[in-house]
């Protein structure tokens, strides 16, 4: 029987969050907002169609020359990529929760292992830092749904590419001509260490006892998100 309890990769990696509270991420996950509801904005969208166009261009170079691009490759170190698979989606059971996601790359090794990466179209700052226990636990729950579907994951990354900045240099901002905008990235590979599938089943246990819960439960102390969700409930009492 399959599980009504789903939780995405990304979602998963919110427990790992210093500001995770368990009851925003309660009501998040109740009351999701649709990409057509009437105060959506499009503005992601453009970040997830510029990852998109560096997998394209990894894929494309790889598909030509069987090898990854140079500027990708020097980063990763002593590595030999043999086939570039086609991501699945993929689901599985944990317990009474179904745990679901796809990876953006997904790399076949010599030695027939898998290397798994998510691209990330950001600048390297303190703030994208502060995300990064979200991407590990995201990339460590991939690994998990890859190994339980038969594959064996020997190594994970995050893949940056940032814009690059020429604030002393005007002349480079930007090339312009009549034909094309041209914006320059520079990459950068983050690597995810250490992970165990035991260590994945307990936030998806975590993630399990929370989502059962029939009403929100005890949020953080302090939280911001709490604080603006209950000002919001009273405006939205008095205007009704």
């Amino acid at each position: 029987m399959r599980s009504s309890i789903t939780v995405n990769a990304r979602d998963l990696g919110r427990t790992r969050m210093e500001n995770f509270c368990p009851r925003c991420f309660w009501f998040t996950a109740r009351f999701p907002l649709t990409g057509d509801h009437p105060f959506s904005s499009h503005m992601p969208g453009i970040v997830s169609t510029l990852d998109a166009y560096a997998k394209q261009v990894v894929n494309s170079t790889f598909a030509q020359t069987r090898k990854l691009p140079e500027w990708l490759s020097h980063h990763l170190g002593k590595i030999e990529v043999v086939e570039i698979l086609k991501p699945k989606r993929w689901r599985v059971e944990v317990g009474e929760v179904e745990l679901v996601g796809e990876p953006d790359a997904l790399w076949k090794l010599s030695d027939g292992s898998l290397f798994i990466a998510d691209y990330k179209t950001a600048q390297l700052s303190e703030n994208q830092k502060a995300l990064f226990p979200l991407y590990e636990a995201q990339l460590k729950a991939y690994a998990y749904l890859a190994e339980k579907n038969g594959h064996k994951v020997s190594k994970l990354a995050l893949i940056y590419l940032q814009p690059q900045r020429y604030a002393n240099k005007p002349d480079k901002l930007a090339e312009i001509n009549a034909e094309r905008f041209v914006l320059h990235f520079d990459c950068a590979v983050k690597f995810v260490e250490g992970w165990s599938l035991s260590e994945v089943e307990e936030m998806v246990v975590e993630v399990g006892s929370i989502l059962r819960q029939q009403s929100p439960p005890d949020g953080k102390e302090n939280c911001a998100g709490c604080e603006s969700l209950k000002g919001w409930f009273a405006k939205l009492r008095d205007w009704i």
